[in-house]
């Protein structure tokens, strides 16, 4: 993908949510939320370059990295439009720690890529995998004709994804030895709001502004 000078490109990000974690009665950390779509690749894209896991969490597998980046380069250079959204999630000194891409179908949503990484060397965020879960379940619910999420969990990826699923509500389905086909319901994604709903505290941001990510975000320094 080439990537478009930053003056020739419309952006069309939309500002979702505030949302604050609370753990042991106190704010533990703080997002903002974000949903790109087309014109937002080109930042996507450099969000993956300039971000290097290696140096940012030690301990892990070649394999396990192999995988993590995998996942990161998939899908920080999709192709967006066409139903097919990424969520951006962004901490308080407004660096991205995590996205999900997502396709919208007439009665489900499936996730295609989902992940987090540390903004400081082994220190990923609170929650932000559920904060950024939170959003999709969210968006979800606000059409009633959709009836499932889905998803293809990696079994040998770091930190144990479908145990991680399966607390957020996902039930699994089988699969291969590779990978577990997961669904939640509409009832399980209400049940996994609800019991979530004291740890994270989601402000929706009403007034939708189309934003540059180039102006409100900043890109951690390895």
């Amino acid at each position: 993908m080439q990537i478009q000078p930053v003056n020739n490109i419309s952006f069309k990000a939309i500002p979702l949510s505030k949302v604050k974690i609370i753990t042991d009665g106190k704010v533990g950390a703080e997002y903002t939320l974000y949903k790109a779509i087309h014109h937002d690749e080109p930042f996507l894209e450099e969000l993956y370059n300039r971000t290097n896991i290696m140096k940012r969490y030690k301990n892990l597998s070649q394999t396990e990295y192999q995988i993590w980046d995998g996942i990161m380069s998939y899908g920080l250079n999709q192709m967006l439009g066409n139903d097919k959204y990424t969520l951006l999630i962004a901490d308080k000194l407004k660096r991205p720690c995590g996205f999900l891409n997502y396709t919208e179908y007439p009665e489900k949503i499936k996730v295609n890529y989902a992940a987090t990484w540390p903004n400081k060397q082994n220190e990923r965020g609170i929650m932000a995998g559920k904060a950024l879960f939170t959003e999709l379940f969210t968006i979800f619910l606000k059409d009633i004709k959709r009836k499932t999420i889905t998803l293809e969990a990696l079994r040998f990826a770091p930190f144990s994804p479908v145990s991680k699923y399966m607390e957020l509500g996902f039930k699994m389905c089988g699969g291969s030895e590779w990978q577990e086909t997961m669904r939640i319901s509409d009832i399980g994604v209400s049940k996994s709001i609800e019991k979530f709903k004291q740890m994270i505290v989601r402000e929706e941001i009403k007034k939708e502004t189309n934003i540059n990510f180039y102006d409100k975000l900043k890109f951690a320094s390895d």
